[in-house]
């Protein structure tokens, strides 16, 4: 028995008669560029005169159907010229045309108002803030406090021989920033409303008596009398007296030292036993070891009786 093995399948008959492959040269005429030599590009026409013209046909069309049915006669109608106005540029630049610029700085410039209202209004804030640099800085009674300064001794205590109460504020007294700030600015409020024409140096960075005295009550306004006000003045040796122990101009670190002090003896007076402060912080533990034992150490010592007294008054 004979077992025929599958064959593969003949190629498919191309028919010669449907299908022809293409020539070279007939692809390049069909991929070259068209020829546009003989093309001939048609007049620009407008809008206005193409509708003109379907609007006259349309006419004309219905007037002969109508003229047709009733028999009459065909009138002659005046035909419209249509006058073709260019196309104006959508940008236009004119060189003598003025500058945008300056026509929006005139127009900003008409509409301007007359200000003598908002002239009046700012000079009334001017004086107002004025009047109010010229008033005290605090209108009630200040927080005093005893734990705004640190007073302290020298390892030598030899070192206070011949110096006077004004002389140890200035040295031996510690004011905490805040309060530096607050005394300096009450300080240059007195120098800003001084009227004298004297320049020299020393006047222009300190107050005279009376002036210290004003900006005292600046700073502790409505806090002391004028009776405590002489009681410091006689503690510091502020006079106008010439002596080896007075002082009759004060700087700004010394003031802060005295303003300080103020607060420091007449806290007492001003303060309610349940808002007393304790004297357990860490400043004041520092300064109760410093004068402990201060009469035993001051024995040896010759101090001035002004510095004694306010010595041992702190």
């Amino acid at each position: 028995m004979i077992v025929k093995t599958p064959s593969e399948p003949p190629p498919p008959v191309i028919n010669k008669l449907f299908y022809e492959e293409p020539k070279d040269e007939d692809l390049r005429q069909l991929l070259s560029p068209p020829d546009l030599e003989d093309f001939d590009v048609p007049e620009r026409l407008s809008n206005t005169s193409v509708t003109s013209v379907k609007k006259k046909k349309s006419k004309s069309g219905l007037k002969g159907k109508k003229k047709k049915k009733k028999g009459g006669k065909k009138k002659k109608t005046p035909t419209k010229e249509t006058s073709t106005s260019p196309v104006e540029s959508l940008f236009s630049y004119d060189p003598n045309a003025p500058d945008p610029i300056d026509m929006a700085r005139q127009k900003v410039a008409n509409r301007r108002r007359d200000n003598s209202e908002l002239n009046s209004v700012m000079t009334t804030m001017k004086t107002f803030d004025d009047k109010m640099k010229n008033q005290p800085w605090l209108f009630g009674r200040m927080a005093l406090s005893k734990q705004i300064c640190r007073f302290w001794l020298p390892m030598d205590l030899r070192d206070l021989e011949g110096i006077n109460p004004s002389q140890y504020l200035s040295q031996y007294c510690s004011v905490c920033k805040r309060r530096v700030k607050f005394y300096s600015q009450a300080f240059d409020r007195q120098l800003s409303r001084r009227k004298s024409k004297d320049t020299s140096p020393e006047t222009k960075s300190t107050l005279d008596i009376k002036e210290s005295e004003k900006a005292i009550l600046d700073v502790h306004a409505g806090c002391i009398n004028s009776e405590q006000l002489a009681y410091l003045c006689d503690l510091v040796c502020l006079s106008k007296k010439d002596g080896p122990q007075s002082v009759s101009r004060l700087n700004c670190k010394l003031f802060c030292s005295i303003c300080a002090l103020t607060e420091r003896l007449f806290y007492s007076n001003f303060v309610t036993e349940d808002a007393i402060e304790s004297d357990n912080s860490q400043r004041q533990r520092i300064e109760a070891a410093d004068f402990d034992g201060l009469e035993w150490r001051l024995r040896n010592v010759k101090v001035t009786p002004e510095l004694h007294r306010l010595l041992f008054l702190l």
